[in-house]
């Protein structure tokens, strides 16, 4: 879950999380450029991530620093990575979130029901965008019957990749 500020209160929403770089301490995701999530970032970058492994009974909050990649080679790069079944989102007419008088899935007629070719979706690249998300802390906690356990986790200042808890 990816958590925003928006004018009306915190926004959370479930992401998929594409690239995760350790040594830069960043998490990367794709969205589209017209969404609400991008227009939230734009206006405060504080996010919050929050992640749980059930079978594990672990949750790990993530505290980060959003910043929005449009027409860049990182957007480049991660358009390049993705299947097309990924990408043929970014060719919605409408805006994500809109109103619509019927259910809809807001996908253009041609492409319904089926996996599009590469060449078919590149007109999508237009509304592709990626949320870079800089870690600046994070808190692991672990569910026990004994009692939880929790540390919370900052990256080491002279050592960006490695972490510290404290």
């Amino acid at each position: 879950m990816l958590a925003t500020s928006a004018d009306d209160g915190l926004r959370q929403r479930i992401l998929v999380l594409r690239k995760v770089l350790p040594a830069t301490r960043q998490l990367l995701m794709h969205t589209d450029l017209r969404s609400a999530k991008v227009q939230a970032i734009r206006r405060n970058p504080q996010v919050t991530w929050l992640f749980y492994d059930h079978v594990q009974q672990v949750q790990l909050h993530i505290q980060a620093r959003a910043v929005i990649h449009h027409d860049d080679a990182i957007a480049d790069e991660l358009w390049a990575s993705e299947t097309e079944s990924s990408l043929r989102c970014y060719l919605a007419p409408r805006t994500p979130g809109s109103a619509s008088v019927h259910p809809d899935c807001n996908l253009p007629e041609h492409v319904r029901g089926r996996i599009p070719q590469r060449t078919e979706v590149q007109v999508g690249r237009a509304n592709f965008a990626v949320i870079v998300s800089h870690v600046l802390q994070m808190e692991w906690l672990k569910l026990h019957p004994d009692g939880n356990r929790r540390a919370i986790i900052r990256p080491c200042e002279t050592s960006p990749s490695e972490w510290l808890s404290v």
